[in-house]
């Protein structure tokens, strides 16, 4: 689908977990000026998993102000840098409440991702990453996650 499709997906797939959330996500999305987002395709539903995490793992157990920002940038060479970015609990306090939970469910949702964006890159001569970024504050605190995707043009 073209990333205008799918930021207006994952815009309206926001709003409706938002609901689940008494309306507490701030959720905004930005994207370069120099972008044309009809241009560029990506798999469908590619970038749901990820805003997921971010609700379910980083914000849902978050007291306070709860915010997802979804950024779109043109990167070195002939990429696409999306990243997601929350001021969530961060991973490590995320993994240690997954881990006292009595009932254990082993997530799938990224593996899975990683295996589809192999796929739709598999004829480009680039290939794609993901990576995350424990985020701190000025005390070294954690201040979140951030996950960055890039993805090559062609």
């Amino acid at each position: 689908v073209s990333l205008k499709e799918e930021l207006a997906t994952m815009d309206l797939y926001m709003s409706i977990e938002n609901i689940r959330f008494s309306n507490e996500i701030n959720f905004e999305i930005l994207v370069d000026n120099d972008i044309d987002l009809n241009q560029i395709k990506i798999p469908s539903l590619v970038l749901q998993p990820f805003l997921e995490n971010a609700l379910w793992h980083g914000l849902s157990s978050k007291k306070g102000e709860k915010n997802i920002k979804l950024s779109v940038a043109r990167s070195e060479g002939d990429f696409i840098t999306i990243s997601i970015e929350d001021n969530g609990i961060g991973r490590v306090a995320a993994q240690k409440i997954a881990d006292d939970k009595i009932v254990k469910r082993k997530s799938i949702g990224i593996a899975l991702t990683k295996n589809r964006l192999a796929n739709f890159v598999k004829d480009f001569k680039n290939n794609f990453s993901v990576y995350f970024v424990d985020l701190k504050d000025e005390n070294e605190n954690p201040s979140g996650t951030e996950v960055v995707l890039s993805i090559p043009l062609r």
